[in-house]
């Protein structure tokens, strides 16, 4: 589908736009104007936010460009005798006198999308504007920090707020700004069909800018475990592992890290109860520091998941190490790491993918929903930022959010996925919404906690027509698997999420080597002149089994990073520091490398270097 040129005055092709298969369905409330979701009639919901502070004087020109470069387009109505003046006013609260330093460029831009040649050429009838909000209050109180959160704006026509014959949004925004009257932003949230944002999608070679872009509530995404799941036998005690790397384990850590596992399944009871403990207590901690309880703080999916004791497993499937998933074999490889350390300075925690198993629809749906209104309370997220509590229509936003993302087109919870097959599956229906929000989460959590996290994805997915965004300056670090392939190079076939390790070069790419050869066909990095890639190479064999691959080389370096910070590292202090551990990690892991050297001993690394421990 090809959109026109009304549509493109907009330079729509810069959108980048994202899948979402559900909707707002909780109730939506305001002082005096009730806001409908619109109904689940599998449009795609998408969300930015953007200011609305135009009266500004200083309202930057380029500021501006960029919003209006970036917006959807909408038609309005046009009354007899209307000049363009009067419809900006009656839309978007722009004046000449009021809004100066933006009132030429966006009659302009209308203009131009409408063919006029002059501000009086208007017809009754329809015309094209850009999407924007209107002008927020100038002088919002000073000691009300709720204006720090943004408006809500959404056209409450479902599907239909799309008219295919004007190629444009239709209908007023209804607004909810519940105690925040003079906010001077806007969180829009707009619903397109799927051949539409297919057609306004940003082609993936294309350099976005992140400003005022949009984003998703759901992308479904199909993920390739990169091993298969095979037993994963337990022998008598701990494997032996380098006597000097069991001493540093079995001294006292200065901090304790986080590795997470985003995999199949919980491998068995006791990983179910590990992964329940760390989010009902990560939950309460970014609960207070954030302020994200409202007057009535909704804790339903925390009491329901306190009341555990268990997950499920299939009729005649016996828990790990008989367990025949993907996530059981990489606790098998975590195994000679996690039994030698007598400290317990590294935590491990299995997230799963999807909701086969008892706890993980709660557990996941709490995850979406923290994630979720801390994003709509600012856009702005820092720890330096005075916090309020949440108002209801922002709470029953992220409610809905959270409940829509895992619920098939009945409203009942989907089994995205059975892991529990003989063979175990290669491939499994995941969301994005899940590794966007959970990278998220996690990143709220060591903000709390002061404790860094590092989030294992053992797993890669085909190129996605939309982005997923991660959070910057965390004090976390995420990595991926290259695969198994010897024939692919990750950059080249951009195999998420292992291609970012170049750029956008937020995500560590591993693949299997042991510094003389790459194992079990693993799949390679690009090494072309002047390509700076933040990826390793390390060994990824189970010693019991022989069974290997980039599925457990990746956990593994996560452990070992996560294994420095707790026990050689001396942690950041202070939220500068924090705010920067991110980007110097990245840096001292390029420099471990022998980029001298050829093929795959040129990234692949060793325990000492990943601890910065001396060798033997």
């Amino acid at each position: 589908m090809k959109t026109t040129g009304l549509a493109c005055a907009y330079r729509c092709r810069y959108l980048v736009l994202a899948l979402s298969l559900g909707a707002a369905n909780a109730a939506w409330a305001q002082t005096n104007i009730p806001i409908t979701p619109p109904a689940d009639d599998g449009g795609i919901l998408l969300w930015r936010v953007v200011p609305a502070d135009l009266h500004n004087p200083k309202f930057s020109a380029e500021t501006f460009k960029a919003l209006v470069t970036k917006s959807l387009p909408r038609s309005v109505q046009v009354k007899v005798n209307d000049t363009l003046s009067d419809v900006v006013r009656r839309h978007f609260n722009v004046s000449r006198t009021w809004t100066p330093a933006v009132y030429g460029a966006l009659v302009e831009q209308i203009k131009q999308a409408n063919n006029l040649v002059k501000d009086t050429d208007l017809k009754p009838g329809t015309l094209i504007v850009p999407d924007l909000p209107r002008t927020a209050k100038s002088q919002p109180s000073a000691f009300n920090v709720l204006n720090v959160s943004p408006k809500i704006s959404m056209l409450d026509l479902g599907a239909n707020a799309w008219d295919s014959s004007k190629n444009a949004l239709v209908g007023t925004p209804v607004v909810s700004e519940l105690g925040r009257v003079g906010s001077q932003s806007v969180m829009q949230i707009r619903r397109l069909p799927l051949e539409v944002a297919l057609s306004f999608a940003a082609p993936l070679d294309e350099d976005v800018p992140s400003e005022f872009r949009f984003a998703a509530m759901r992308v479904p995404l199909t993920v390739e475990l990169s091993a298969e799941p095979a037993p994963a036998p337990v022998g008598d005690g701990c494997p032996a592992i380098d006597p000097a790397l069991a001493s540093i384990l079995a001294s006292k850590p200065r901090t304790q890290a986080t590795v997470v596992v985003l995999d199949d399944a919980w491998p068995d009871d006791e990983e179910f109860m590990k992964a329940r403990d760390f989010v009902i207590n990560a939950s309460k901690l970014i609960r207070a520091k954030f302020k994200l309880d409202g007057a009535t703080p909704t804790l339903g999916d925390i009491d329901a998941l306190s009341k555990m004791k268990g997950t499920s497993f299939p009729a005649g499937i016996a828990p790990y190490p008989a367990l025949r998933t993907h996530a059981a074999a990489i606790k098998a490889s975590l195994r000679s790491l996690s039994c030698n350390d007598k400290g317990q300075g590294v935590k491990v925690v299995f997230i799963p993918m999807g909701t086969a198993q008892d706890g993980s629809y709660p557990l996941l749906r709490e995850i979406l929903y923290l994630a979720y209104l801390a994003r709509i309370k600012s856009n702005n997220f820092s720890t330096q930022l005075v916090w309020a509590a949440p108002q209801k229509d922002q709470i029953d936003t992220a409610r809905s959010f959270a409940a829509k993302g895992f619920a098939d087109e009945k409203g009942k919870i989907s089994p995205f996925l059975n892991p529990f097959s003989p063979t175990g599956p290669n491939n499994i229906l995941t969301d994005q919404a899940l590794i966007e929000q959970l990278a998220f989460f996690l990143r709220m959590h060591s903000d709390a906690s002061q404790s860094p996290h590092f989030l294992s994805m053992s797993w890669t997915a085909r190129e996605l027509a939309w982005q997923i965004y991660f959070p910057e300056y965390s004090y976390g670090l995420m990595l991926a698997a290259a695969g198994n392939r010897e024939t692919v190079n990750v950059h080249e076939k951009r195999v998420q999420f292992a291609y970012r390790s170049t750029n956008p070069g937020d995500v560590i790419a591993v693949e299997n080597s042991d510094g003389a050869k790459y194992l079990c066909s693993s799949s390679h990095f690009s090494q072309a002149e002047g390509v700076d890639v933040l990826g390793v190479g390390y060994p990824g064999e189970i010693s019991e089994t022989k069974f290997c691959g980039t599925s457990f080389s990746t956990p593994r370096v996560a452990w070992l990073l996560a294994a420095r910070e707790a026990y050689i590292a001396p942690p950041p202090v202070t939220d500068e520091e924090r705010s920067l551990w991110q980007s110097r990690q990245k840096t001292r892991i390029k420099a471990m490398r022998a980029l001298t050297q050829k093929g795959s001993m040129r990234f692949n690394v060793t325990w000492q270097k990943l601890l910065e421990a001396p060798a033997n």
